[in-house]
């Protein structure tokens, strides 16, 4: 494939000193300047393919990759029966492959040009040196599967120099899951094992989302029992309540029995406000009870003792 290139000509004159360079880095017969100290040769790569908008420069007579020859037909089974629609046409649908293709390339390429000073030459070296069809030692003729082996082999280099940025998400996993499943497919692997794992990755987010959500999530209260209470027994917080409900009375028959029942059962908020009034005087002690019980309960008792102050509304 042949696609545009940025100025031609500017692009050609800077290969060649980049290729004179690189000849006189790797000539044994080359006269180099004295050092005070030897440093480690390391690997450089041919940067006019960064301000090409193709980034893989292939012979155009040998139709020959790294990895495959072009005119070989390779059948495979059919994929897996799923509901699939498709939008594009097979030349629409190519279109936007090799684009994206072509960017991951680049930024491939990018990759290994940002970290030549750290790649020693003799590992290009060995590495261009058992490649068929031949690469050319700046990589100029290296396709995306090539330069994706060769970090591959010496990924090592590139984790000690901590060339890669952060880490994936979940979402992120999932998606080079998927990819996996899809690439496996195309190319008639097996897919039903990478799609296996593919599940339990879904299985193993699932559940590490489930173990965090439980360990972050508040503990719900629990029931009070008879003998969590501090202050007062049961026995002595229904006292009070019967002691309170003597003076109060009742507008629909049964308030007040539902009241002591909730007493004695323990309710929380009875058993708090108790609490909190026992120090009152007698009076406050039934205004605020009866004031608290409408409130709360949504019944409507009222003092039995009309020379208690009126409750305030």
């Amino acid at each position: 494939m042949v696609f545009r290139q940025e100025s031609p000509a500017n692009i050609t004159v800077f290969g060649w000193f980049e290729d004179q360079r690189l000849s006189k880095l790797s000539s044994p017969s080359s006269k180099q300047p004295k050092q005070p100290k030897q440093k480690r040769a390391c690997a450089v790569f041919k940067k006019t393919r960064l301000y090409s908008s193709n980034v893989t420069t292939n012979n155009v007579d040998n139709q020959i990759n790294n990895n495959y020859i072009n005119d070989k037909t390779i059948r495979r089974d059919s994929s897996p029966s799923l509901r699939q629609k498709f939008s594009f046409t097979d030349s629409e649908q190519g279109a936007f492959v090799e684009h994206i293709i072509n960017l991951a390339e680049k930024a491939i390429y990018k990759f290994l040009v940002d970290n030549e000073r750290n790649i020693p030459l003799n590992v290009v070296m060995d590495f261009v040196s058992k490649q068929r069809p031949p690469v050319n030692i700046d990589f100029s003729n290296a396709d995306l599967l090539c330069m994706l082996n060769f970090i591959i082999d010496n990924i090592n280099i590139f984790i000690r120099v901590s060339a890669f940025h952060g880490r994936w998400n979940d979402h992120s996993l999932q998606n080079v899951a998927i990819l996996a499943c899809e690439i496996v497919i195309c190319v008639g692997g097996n897919h039903e094992d990478i799609c296996a794992y593919k599940e339990n990755v879904d299985n193993e987010i699932v559940r590490r989302w489930i173990n965090s959500a439980v360990k972050n999530c508040p503990q719900l209260p629990q029931k009070r029992k008879h003998g969590d209470v501090d202050d007062a027994s049961i026995g002595e917080i229904t006292e009070f309540v019967m002691d309170i409900l003597e003076e109060v009375e009742e507008s629909k028959k049964g308030e007040k029995q539902d009241i002591l029942k909730l007493a004695l059962k323990g309710n929380e908020q009875i058993i708090q406000f108790c609490k909190g009034i026992k120090m009152k005087e007698k009076d406050s002690q039934i205004r605020k009870f009866i004031q608290f019980a409408n409130l709360m309960f949504d019944i409507d008792l009222k003092v039995r003792n009309k020379k208690i102050l009126k409750i305030e509304k």
